[in-house]
Protein backbone atom coordinates (compact mmCIF):
# COMPACT_ATOMS: atom_id res chain seq x y z
CA UNK A 1 0.00 0.00 0.00
CA UNK A 2 1.31 3.46 -0.93
CA UNK A 3 0.61 6.31 1.44
CA UNK A 4 0.71 9.95 0.39
CA UNK A 5 2.82 10.79 3.42
CA UNK A 6 5.67 8.54 2.40
CA UNK A 7 8.30 9.38 -0.17
CA UNK A 8 9.48 5.86 -0.96
CA UNK A 9 7.71 2.80 -2.24
CA UNK A 10 8.84 -0.63 -1.21
CA UNK A 11 7.66 -3.68 -3.08
CA UNK A 12 7.15 -6.87 -1.14
CA UNK A 13 9.34 -9.67 -2.37
CA UNK A 14 8.77 -13.31 -1.46
CA UNK A 15 11.00 -14.49 1.32
CA UNK A 16 13.78 -16.79 0.36
CA UNK A 17 15.71 -19.07 2.68
CA UNK A 18 18.77 -17.38 4.11
CA UNK A 19 21.97 -18.67 2.63
CA UNK A 20 24.69 -19.03 5.12
CA UNK A 21 27.94 -17.33 4.19
CA UNK A 22 31.22 -18.90 4.92
CA UNK A 23 32.74 -17.84 8.20
CA UNK A 24 35.28 -15.09 8.24
CA UNK A 25 38.80 -16.26 7.54
CA UNK A 26 40.95 -17.02 10.52
CA UNK A 27 44.44 -15.77 11.09
CA UNK A 28 46.72 -16.87 8.32
CA UNK A 29 44.05 -16.43 5.58
CA UNK A 30 42.39 -19.88 5.96
CA UNK A 31 38.75 -20.52 6.54
CA UNK A 32 37.45 -23.72 8.03
CA UNK A 33 34.88 -25.30 5.65
CA UNK A 34 34.79 -28.77 7.08
CA UNK A 35 36.95 -31.65 7.92
CA UNK A 36 37.98 -32.29 4.29
CA UNK A 37 37.94 -28.83 2.59
CA UNK A 38 39.75 -25.61 3.39
CA UNK A 39 39.33 -22.14 1.85
CA UNK A 40 42.65 -20.82 0.63
CA UNK A 41 41.57 -17.71 -1.32
CA UNK A 42 40.67 -14.11 -0.34
CA UNK A 43 37.77 -13.45 1.99
CA UNK A 44 34.36 -14.23 0.50
CA UNK A 45 31.83 -11.44 0.01
CA UNK A 46 28.05 -11.62 -0.33
CA UNK A 47 26.97 -11.66 -4.00
CA UNK A 48 24.09 -9.40 -5.20
CA UNK A 49 20.79 -11.19 -5.81
CA UNK A 50 19.88 -11.94 -9.39
CA UNK A 51 16.51 -12.78 -10.95
CA UNK A 52 16.67 -15.76 -13.21
CA UNK A 53 13.90 -17.14 -15.44
CA UNK A 54 12.52 -20.42 -14.24
CA UNK A 55 11.13 -21.48 -17.64
CA UNK A 56 13.35 -21.96 -20.61
CA UNK A 57 12.42 -20.24 -23.90
CA UNK A 58 10.22 -22.42 -26.10
CA UNK A 59 10.96 -22.78 -29.85
CA UNK A 60 8.74 -20.49 -32.05
CA UNK A 61 7.07 -21.99 -35.10
CA UNK A 62 7.65 -19.18 -37.58
CA UNK A 63 6.32 -21.16 -40.54
CA UNK A 64 2.93 -21.90 -38.93
CA UNK A 65 2.65 -18.32 -37.72
CA UNK A 66 3.33 -16.95 -41.22
CA UNK A 67 0.78 -19.32 -42.74
CA UNK A 68 -1.80 -18.24 -40.16
CA UNK A 69 -1.20 -14.56 -40.89
CA UNK A 70 -1.51 -15.16 -44.64
CA UNK A 71 -4.79 -17.01 -44.18
CA UNK A 72 -6.08 -14.25 -41.89
CA UNK A 73 -5.23 -11.55 -44.45
CA UNK A 74 -7.01 -13.47 -47.20
CA UNK A 75 -10.21 -13.51 -45.14
CA UNK A 76 -12.30 -10.38 -45.38
CA UNK A 77 -14.84 -8.70 -43.15
CA UNK A 78 -17.72 -8.20 -45.59
CA UNK A 79 -20.81 -6.10 -44.88
CA UNK A 80 -23.99 -6.90 -46.82
CA UNK A 81 -26.54 -4.06 -46.80
CA UNK A 82 -29.86 -5.51 -47.87
CA UNK A 83 -30.53 -9.09 -46.90
CA UNK A 84 -33.15 -10.21 -49.40
CA UNK A 85 -32.71 -12.97 -51.93
CA UNK A 86 -29.57 -11.48 -53.44
CA UNK A 87 -28.06 -10.62 -50.06
CA UNK A 88 -28.64 -14.17 -48.84
CA UNK A 89 -27.02 -15.52 -52.00
CA UNK A 90 -23.95 -13.41 -51.26
CA UNK A 91 -23.86 -14.57 -47.64
CA UNK A 92 -23.98 -18.25 -48.63
CA UNK A 93 -21.20 -17.70 -51.17
CA UNK A 94 -18.89 -15.97 -48.68
CA UNK A 95 -19.71 -18.32 -45.80
CA UNK A 96 -18.35 -21.25 -47.80
CA UNK A 97 -15.02 -19.43 -48.01
CA UNK A 98 -14.76 -18.57 -44.32
CA UNK A 99 -15.16 -14.79 -44.53
CA UNK A 100 -16.58 -12.75 -41.65
CA UNK A 101 -20.08 -11.57 -42.55
CA UNK A 102 -22.03 -8.53 -41.32
CA UNK A 103 -25.60 -7.95 -42.49
CA UNK A 104 -28.17 -5.14 -42.30
CA UNK A 105 -31.69 -4.85 -43.63
CA UNK A 106 -34.83 -2.89 -42.80
CA UNK A 107 -36.64 -6.18 -42.41
CA UNK A 108 -35.59 -8.31 -39.45
CA UNK A 109 -33.65 -11.25 -40.93
CA UNK A 110 -31.59 -11.90 -37.79
CA UNK A 111 -32.66 -15.54 -37.46
CA UNK A 112 -31.90 -16.30 -41.10
CA UNK A 113 -28.59 -14.42 -40.93
CA UNK A 114 -27.54 -16.56 -37.97
CA UNK A 115 -28.12 -19.76 -39.97
CA UNK A 116 -25.85 -18.38 -42.71
CA UNK A 117 -23.11 -17.40 -40.26
CA UNK A 118 -23.68 -13.64 -40.50
CA UNK A 119 -23.96 -11.10 -37.68
CA UNK A 120 -27.16 -9.10 -38.17
CA UNK A 121 -27.38 -5.39 -37.28
CA UNK A 122 -30.68 -3.53 -37.09
CA UNK A 123 -28.80 -0.22 -36.93
CA UNK A 124 -26.44 0.43 -39.89
CA UNK A 125 -24.30 2.71 -37.71
CA UNK A 126 -23.46 -0.24 -35.46
CA UNK A 127 -22.42 -2.19 -38.55
CA UNK A 128 -20.09 0.62 -39.63
CA UNK A 129 -18.43 0.59 -36.22
CA UNK A 130 -17.12 -2.89 -37.07
CA UNK A 131 -15.02 -1.33 -39.90
CA UNK A 132 -15.74 -3.85 -42.68
CA UNK A 133 -13.22 -4.34 -45.49
CA UNK A 134 -15.92 -4.52 -48.17
CA UNK A 135 -19.47 -3.09 -48.23
CA UNK A 136 -21.94 -4.65 -50.67
CA UNK A 137 -25.25 -2.97 -51.51
CA UNK A 138 -27.33 -6.06 -52.20
CA UNK A 139 -30.32 -4.92 -54.22
CA UNK A 140 -32.31 -7.25 -56.39
CA UNK A 141 -30.91 -7.91 -59.84
CA UNK A 142 -28.90 -10.42 -61.82
CA UNK A 143 -25.82 -8.36 -62.82
CA UNK A 144 -23.04 -7.85 -60.28
CA UNK A 145 -22.13 -4.16 -60.55
CA UNK A 146 -18.80 -3.04 -59.12
CA UNK A 147 -16.51 -0.03 -59.12
CA UNK A 148 -12.82 -0.20 -58.22
CA UNK A 149 -12.90 2.98 -56.17
CA UNK A 150 -9.83 2.57 -53.95
CA UNK A 151 -7.84 -0.10 -55.74
CA UNK A 152 -5.54 2.26 -57.64
CA UNK A 153 -2.48 1.00 -59.49
CA UNK A 154 -1.08 -1.12 -56.67
CA UNK A 155 -0.44 -4.63 -58.10
CA UNK A 156 -1.26 -6.31 -54.78
CA UNK A 157 -4.60 -4.48 -54.50
CA UNK A 158 -5.47 -5.24 -58.10
CA UNK A 159 -4.70 -8.91 -57.63
CA UNK A 160 -6.80 -9.04 -54.48
CA UNK A 161 -9.70 -7.26 -56.20
CA UNK A 162 -9.59 -9.65 -59.15
CA UNK A 163 -9.58 -12.64 -56.81
CA UNK A 164 -12.62 -11.19 -55.01
CA UNK A 165 -14.54 -10.52 -58.22
CA UNK A 166 -13.68 -13.97 -59.53
CA UNK A 167 -15.84 -15.40 -56.76
CA UNK A 168 -18.97 -14.08 -58.46
CA UNK A 169 -17.84 -14.89 -61.97
CA UNK A 170 -17.52 -18.52 -60.88
CA UNK A 171 -21.09 -18.35 -59.56
CA UNK A 172 -22.31 -17.31 -63.03
CA UNK A 173 -22.94 -13.63 -62.30
CA UNK A 174 -22.78 -11.13 -65.14
CA UNK A 175 -20.07 -8.67 -64.12
CA UNK A 176 -20.61 -4.98 -64.95
CA UNK A 177 -18.12 -2.25 -64.04
CA UNK A 178 -19.45 1.31 -63.70
CA UNK A 179 -19.26 4.31 -61.42
CA UNK A 180 -21.68 4.90 -58.56
CA UNK A 181 -23.29 7.84 -60.39
CA UNK A 182 -23.88 5.73 -63.50
CA UNK A 183 -25.35 2.94 -61.40
CA UNK A 184 -27.82 5.27 -59.68
CA UNK A 185 -28.96 6.72 -63.00
CA UNK A 186 -29.54 3.27 -64.49
CA UNK A 187 -31.10 1.90 -61.30
CA UNK A 188 -33.71 4.67 -61.32
CA UNK A 189 -34.86 3.50 -64.74
CA UNK A 190 -34.49 -0.25 -64.44
CA UNK A 191 -35.73 -0.64 -60.87
CA UNK A 192 -37.61 2.41 -59.59
CA UNK A 193 -39.55 2.93 -62.81
CA UNK A 194 -40.42 -0.76 -63.01
CA UNK A 195 -41.73 -0.79 -59.46
CA UNK A 196 -43.65 2.45 -59.98
CA UNK A 197 -45.45 1.23 -63.10
CA UNK A 198 -46.11 -2.16 -61.55
CA UNK A 199 -47.66 -0.68 -58.42
CA UNK A 200 -49.78 1.73 -60.46
CA UNK A 201 -51.11 -1.18 -62.51
CA UNK A 202 -51.79 -3.11 -59.31
CA UNK A 203 -54.13 -0.32 -58.20
CA UNK A 204 -56.18 -0.98 -61.35
CA UNK A 205 -56.80 -4.53 -60.08
CA UNK A 206 -56.09 -6.11 -63.45
CA UNK A 207 -57.30 -9.67 -64.00
CA UNK A 208 -56.61 -12.30 -66.59
CA UNK A 209 -59.20 -12.47 -69.38
CA UNK A 210 -60.14 -15.07 -72.02
CA UNK A 211 -58.64 -12.85 -74.70
CA UNK A 212 -55.27 -12.01 -73.15
CA UNK A 213 -52.60 -10.63 -75.44
CA UNK A 214 -48.88 -11.13 -74.92
CA UNK A 215 -48.51 -7.50 -73.95
CA UNK A 216 -51.31 -7.77 -71.39
CA UNK A 217 -49.79 -10.90 -69.89
CA UNK A 218 -46.49 -9.04 -69.61
CA UNK A 219 -48.27 -6.36 -67.58
CA UNK A 220 -49.77 -9.00 -65.29
CA UNK A 221 -46.33 -10.53 -64.70
CA UNK A 222 -44.95 -7.08 -63.98
CA UNK A 223 -47.59 -6.59 -61.30
CA UNK A 224 -46.76 -9.94 -59.73
CA UNK A 225 -43.01 -9.35 -59.77
CA UNK A 226 -43.08 -5.86 -58.28
CA UNK A 227 -45.81 -6.34 -55.69
CA UNK A 228 -44.17 -9.49 -54.34
CA UNK A 229 -41.30 -7.31 -53.08
CA UNK A 230 -41.70 -5.34 -49.88
CA UNK A 231 -42.75 -1.70 -49.99
CA UNK A 232 -39.61 -0.89 -48.00
CA UNK A 233 -37.54 -1.89 -51.01
CA UNK A 234 -39.56 0.39 -53.29
CA UNK A 235 -39.40 3.22 -50.77
CA UNK A 236 -35.63 2.78 -50.48
CA UNK A 237 -35.25 3.11 -54.24
CA UNK A 238 -36.96 6.48 -53.95
CA UNK A 239 -35.38 7.78 -50.74
CA UNK A 240 -31.76 6.95 -51.49
CA UNK A 241 -31.56 7.68 -55.20
CA UNK A 242 -31.86 11.32 -56.21
CA UNK A 243 -32.58 10.30 -59.80
CA UNK A 244 -35.92 8.83 -58.73
CA UNK A 245 -37.53 12.24 -58.20
CA UNK A 246 -36.51 13.37 -61.67
CA UNK A 247 -37.88 10.14 -63.10
CA UNK A 248 -41.24 10.72 -61.40
CA UNK A 249 -41.43 14.15 -63.00
CA UNK A 250 -40.61 12.65 -66.39
CA UNK A 251 -43.25 9.98 -65.88
CA UNK A 252 -45.87 12.59 -65.03
CA UNK A 253 -44.86 14.67 -68.06
CA UNK A 254 -45.07 11.58 -70.28
CA UNK A 255 -48.56 10.75 -69.00
CA UNK A 256 -49.74 14.32 -69.59
CA UNK A 257 -48.24 14.24 -73.08
CA UNK A 258 -50.07 11.02 -73.93
CA UNK A 259 -53.36 12.39 -72.59
CA UNK A 260 -52.88 15.63 -74.50
CA UNK A 261 -52.24 13.73 -77.71
CA UNK A 262 -55.35 11.60 -77.18
CA UNK A 263 -57.62 14.55 -76.43
CA UNK A 264 -56.13 16.63 -79.24
CA UNK A 265 -57.04 13.82 -81.61
CA UNK A 266 -60.53 13.71 -80.15
CA UNK A 267 -60.93 17.45 -80.59
CA UNK A 268 -59.82 17.20 -84.20
CA UNK A 269 -62.50 14.61 -84.88
CA UNK A 270 -65.20 16.69 -83.18
CA UNK A 271 -64.05 19.83 -84.96
CA UNK A 272 -64.17 18.15 -88.35
CA UNK A 273 -67.58 16.73 -87.65
CA UNK A 274 -68.94 20.10 -86.57
CA UNK A 275 -67.48 22.18 -89.41
CA UNK A 276 -68.01 19.62 -92.13
CA UNK A 277 -71.57 19.06 -90.94
CA UNK A 278 -72.32 22.79 -90.99
CA UNK A 279 -70.80 23.15 -94.47
CA UNK A 280 -72.98 20.37 -95.89
CA UNK A 281 -76.19 21.61 -94.26
CA UNK A 282 -78.62 23.48 -96.69
CA UNK A 283 -78.84 27.23 -96.38
CA UNK A 284 -82.07 28.62 -94.90
CA UNK A 285 -82.27 31.27 -97.66
CA UNK A 286 -82.67 28.58 -100.27
CA UNK A 287 -85.54 26.88 -98.51
CA UNK A 288 -88.86 27.57 -100.23
CA UNK A 289 -91.68 28.78 -98.12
Amino acid sequence: MLSSSTSTLRLHQPTRPHRRHPPAPAAGGATHLGPSRRWRGPPLRARPQRIRALDAAQPFDYESRAAGLLEERQRLKIAIVGFGNFGQFLARTFARQGHTLLAHSRTDHSALAATLGASFFTDPHDLCECHPDVVLLATSGLPFVFDKVRVGDCPARRARAEAFLNIFECEGCRMVEMSCAEHDAHAAETQFLTHTVGRMLAMLELRSTPINTKGYETLLRLVDNTCSDSFDLYNGLFMYNKNSTELLNRLEWAMDSVKKKLFDGLHDVLRKQLFEGSAQAPSTSNVRK
